[in-house]
């Protein structure tokens, strides 16, 4: 009887190790694939609009980011496959180590949960981050979250939402490394601490769909909110972060949430309101390479195509589950974009467009990223309520990447929450 379980603990460990071998292989070439694809659009972009221009230094910048955390993942998995080899061959302990230092590698990473960490029909899943408030670079709960503000000298918060490739880092003050040295950057989060804004951080998966991220954000509210406080909180949301915010609030209206009342100020920047060229961009170059007759294109189509779900949401810009669920790629484009879910806010918005003026060319190119039309599609949102010309901030001359370090935003931001 022990031989016979000595030998069925080694076969299914064997068969463990093998299948997760194979697993690791085709995330490798999933993952390696797509970081690339995601590069190449970025330095093809700051290409063809002047790669000298500031505009386009930041997006060249972007673009080697990815590139570096492409070259970076593949080695890592590479080490990891090899360790995948010696952790299964030795004993039922090293796997252990093996698959918690795969974890760390793989499973947190911002970048990787951005591009495949939810991949259609659920082919591929590479992340394990979940949406929670974050604390000192760790997940708190919500409880927790409001302790660390009651228990502060702040009678005011801001709850901060990121984007895509970003984590609650967005928000605070960083040094920035360039050829002419180090450059200080100070952040949203720490110059509004100053102003007596308790800081509240939000980090999410961006690759789930935009929806599932809003429903998990709602249930967040409801257990911060739980806790019997007049306190306010205001709300800034970035890029995708924006649809996050407005698929939460759509939900939570539906649901007649009481907890609606205690929002304040809900900011919105460079948010994709009907979806991101970038990504349309990069559904029909795959859709055209998978489709080719020659096998090496249509395995490049084949991987392009395993873009996340949150990613393909941004080709939208759908923050409902049933919009996601209708219809093909191209007949989603025809659903409606918004439903009242900013109606009864003060609510303001900000973008960016990457030409210095107003132009037939700005409006096309928009930030880079997100077509003029996209940025403006909830003008007449905003400009509908009290003020309507305090409602929107166009900032000309920054692209999606460099928006939030522009020497505008924190004065704009200030005019916004600093005035009753």
């Amino acid at each position: 009887m022990i031989g016979f379980l000595e030998q069925a603990s080694k076969f299914i460990l064997g068969s463990a190790g093998m299948l997760t071998f194979f697993s690791v292989n085709t995330a490798e070439k999933v993952v390696d694939g797509t970081l690339k694809l995601t590069a190449a659009q970025l330095e093809f972009l700051s290409v063809l609009f002047n790669k000298e221009s500031e505009w386009g230094k930041k997006l060249y910048i972007a673009s080697n980011a990815v590139q570096d955390s492409a070259a970076k993942t593949e080695e890592a998995m590479q080490e990891a496959l090899e360790n995948c080899k010696q952790a299964f061959g030795v004993a039922e302990n090293s796997v252990q180590v093996y698959l918690d230092s795969l974890h760390t590698l793989l499973y947190d990473s911002k970048f990787l949960s951005s591009l495949v960490g939810s991949v259609h029909d659920n082919r591929y899943g590479i992340s394990k981050i979940q949406l929670n408030f974050r604390d000192n670079g760790k997940d708190i709960s919500p409880n927790e979250a409001y302790l660390g503000f009651e228990n502060s000298d702040k009678s005011k918060s801001i709850l901060y939402l990121p984007g895509l490739f970003c984590d609650e880092t967005l928000w605070r003050d960083s040094v920035l490394k360039t050829d002419e040295g180090e450059i200080f950057q100070k952040g949203i989060a720490d110059h509004f601490l100053e102003k007596n804004f308790y800081p509240l951080f939000i980090r999410y998966n961006p690759g789930l769909h935009i929806s599932e991220n809003g429903k998990s954000l709602l249930d967040r509210f409801d257990n911060f909110f739980m806790n019997d406080s007049k306190k306010e909180v205001h709300i800034l949301a970035y890029s995708q972060g924006g649809l996050v915010l407005r698929s939460a609030l759509y939900y939570a209206r539906i649901q007649k949430k009481e907890w609606l009342q205690r929002l304040g100020k809900i900011i919105i920047v460079s948010c994709p309101n009907y979806g991101s060229y970038l990504e349309k961009f990069g559904y029909y170059a795959g859709m055209i390479l998978e489709h080719s007759p020659f096998p090496v294109a249509k395995e490049l189509g084949f991987i392009g195509n395993l873009r996340s779900d949150g990613i393909k949401d941004l080709s939208h810009g759908i923050i409902r589950t049933e919009d996601w669920n209708y219809g093909t790629q191209a007949e989603r484009y025809l659903k409606a974009h918004y439903f009242g879910e900013l109606d009864e806010f003060d609510a303001y918005q900000i973008y960016s467009f990457a030409f210095p003026e107003k132009s037939l060319s700005s409006e096309l190119v928009g930030d880079g990223i997100i077509e003029g039309i996209s940025l403006r599609k909830l003008d007449k949102v905003y400009q509908s309520k009290e003020n309507p010309s305090l409602r929107t901030k166009v900032i000309y001359g920054y692209n999606h990447f460099s928006i939030l370090s522009s020497p505008d935003m924190i004065p704009r931001l200030e005019e916004i929450l600093l005035t009753s």
